[in-house]
């Protein structure tokens, strides 16, 4: 009996040994036929679209042709080996676009949303004004009606990059404002004033300065406000317009080639599950990008100009606080007006004769035609705060050009199964340093050292951008500089020179009402040499950018002589009201 246990025991051991040997040998029977067999990878090469399973051999053939992957035996043609060349650009140019891509959607989102506000602002502002002339100018309401919204429309064509000198509009606005006061607020119940009058009220007002400094520096104001935004704005799509080239940047054919066998060779032996070990990925990638990493400093450079002017985007700089303040401004100017009505009447007098009513005798009605009811919004959109988180935002991308390369490799592996470039294994080779320095010794992708013509133009765009807004930084000045600036222009001089100068080489000048307007190209508020606000290269006849010189040119502007200081302007709606009401009962 122990015989046969004995005997069944050693049958049960011979079965389960042959076993063994037979599951062994199906083993390798199945990776000698997957080794030779390029089945699996025909179907991978459809699947991505790299061509049809009837270009992929059935069975591993000699790779002779081949001119990039190993020329062993393979699974790939030479043919096949186009279809790579043509994916490896295609997979270089959308990794590209998708690493521009967050960052260009923050800087193209905050400029839509920056001309948002500044619509809604200067909306707001047109519809307060509007809602004050008929609150507290009731009689002359109407006919300023018109006259404000010109005055705004400018302003909002001015935010569009529209030629407009706000100067002219600021000028063009009180010339024709001034009829009206004289009329209704200095001569109210009479008749209307004859054309030719009226034209003759319009032509003297820049000469006898019937609402004191108010024009003046309200114009400079909207000049500092405005001219700073427009700066910000151009320099965001300046931005944009920099990441919009750099998604066109073509790489080397030797880069291409460096990529194929990253990515694409691996299917010829055939590897079809292989991930490229990280520092072979860093490696042809630095490769591939070097001269765009060059773009780094300056990129940061530009980031930290807009940060900084940003900074300074308050008070006569904020075009919310002027936008907000306009209305108030205006009556200010009205009420000096009114305050100084004999004064004026004696001037206007002088300078067009006796007061010429039209053909028709009747007293201008006390119309109510195009006010608007409501009360004046005064809320904050709090655009410096929005400005502000946007740039913090951006500033994060400080080194975007520098670690583009490394960005592009985050998914790869490291360790003993990863692609090499060669087979299965731990990369070896040495990881070089990043930028056209550290590309020397490059072991998979040879670097031209001498800079392309793609790299050298959005060098110049960033520093030109950059240069914009360090000048307009530059010609902020804090609030305590800027009073003291205008107080010792003269505004109480009494010189009676009536004009003084402006220097406009530094852009708004030393004076403290510069026109705004720069002489050199670029990002600028005012008219420039070449009639356009965008980005401009002066190039010289090899072509080569040059910087444009500034011109220095004097302009004569007028401004009040004697005027009467704004100490008294600081009125409240209610004092207004009843300075008004008084002067209509003792002229009525």
């Amino acid at each position: 009996m122990a015989v046969i246990k004995v005997m069944i025991f050693v049958c049960f051991v011979y079965l389960f040994l042959d076993c063994l040997v037979s599951a062994e040998n199906d083993k390798n029977s199945s990776t000698t036929s997957f080794s030779s067999s390029c089945e699996e990878f025909a179907q991978l090469f459809e699947t991505k679209r790299l061509g049809t399973k009837d270009m992929v051999p059935k069975h591993k053939v000699q790779g002779d042709e081949l001119q990039v992957c190993s020329k062993s035996k393979s699974c790939c043609t030479h043919r096949m080996e186009g279809k790579f060349h043509h994916a490896a650009k295609t997979d270089m140019s959308e990794t590209l676009i998708s690493q521009t891509a967050f960052v260009k959607n923050l800087l193209v989102t905050s400029v839509d949303q920056c001309q948002d506000y500044f619509t809604q602002m200067i909306r707001r502002a047109e519809n307060n004004t509007n809602l004050y002339f008929s609150a507290v100018y009731g009689s002359m309401a109407a006919k300023a009606h018109l006259l404000i919204g010109d005055f705004f429309m400018d302003l909002q064509k001015y935010q569009q990059n529209e030629e407009v000198d706000l100067r002219d509009s600021v000028n063009n606005f009180f010339d024709h404002l001034f009829p009206l006061v004289f009329h209704h607020m200095i001569n109210p119940n009479k008749p209307a004033f004859s054309r030719d009058y009226v034209e003759c009220l319009v032509q003297v007002r820049q000469e006898i300065h019937p609402f004191g400094e108010v024009p003046h520096t309200l114009m400079m104001d909207l000049q500092h406000s405005f001219h700073t935004a427009r700066v910000i704005v151009q320099a965001v799509q300046a931005g944009v317009g920099v990441l919009n080239a750099t998604e066109q940047y073509a790489v080397s054919n030797d880069c291409v080639h460096a990529v194929m066998r990253m990515k694409y060779c691996p299917y010829c032996q055939p590897i079809v599950d292989a991930v490229p070990c990280q520092d072979y990925c860093r490696n042809v990638m630095r490769g591939c990008w070097a001269h765009l990493a060059e773009l780094d400093p300056l990129w940061n450079s530009y980031l930290e100009a807009l940060q900084g002017l940003t900074g300074r985007f308050r008070g006569q700089y904020n075009i919310e606080d002027v936008l907000l303040e306009v209305d108030k401004r205006i009556s200010e100017g009205i009420m000096h007006a009114m305050e100084n009505g004999p004064v004026l009447s004696e001037a206007v007098t002088k300078s067009c004769g006796q007061t010429k009513w039209s053909d028709d005798m009747v007293p201008a009605p006390w119309s109510t035609n195009g006010e608007v009811a409501g009360t004046p919004d005064r809320a904050l959109l709090n655009l410096q705060q929005k400005l502000q988180t946007f740039i913090k935002s951006a500033y994060q991308w400080q080194g975007f050009y520098t670690m583009l390369a490394d960005s592009a490799c985050s998914l790869e592996e490291d360790g003993a199964d990863c692609w090499n470039g060669e087979t299965r294994a731990m990369y070896s080779r040495r990881l070089v340093g990043l930028g056209l320095a550290g590309q020397k010794h490059n072991p998979e992708v040879q670097v031209s050292q001498e800079e392309e013509s793609i790299i050298t133009d959005l060098k110049d765009r960033l520093k030109q951008t950059t240069k914009a807004l360090t000048n307009q930084i530059q010609e902020v000045p804090d609030t305590e500089s800027l009073v003291r600036n205008w107080e010792e222009t003269g505004a109480e001089s009494g010189d009676g020179s009536g004009s003084y100068t402006v220097d406009d080489e530094d852009g708004y000048g030393s004076g403290a009402y510069g026109s705004g307007a720069s002489e050199t190209g670029g990002i600028d508020g005012g008219k420039s040499n070449d009639d356009s606000d965008g980005f401009q290269f002066a190039r010289d006849k090899q072509g080569k950018t040059v910087d444009k010189q500034p011109t220095k040119k004097t302009k004569n502007v007028d401004r009040p002589s004697g005027a009467p200081s704004l100490a008294t302007s600081s009125l409240t709606v209610a004092t207004i009201t009843l300075l008004l009401y008084l002067n209509i009962i003792v002229n009525g």
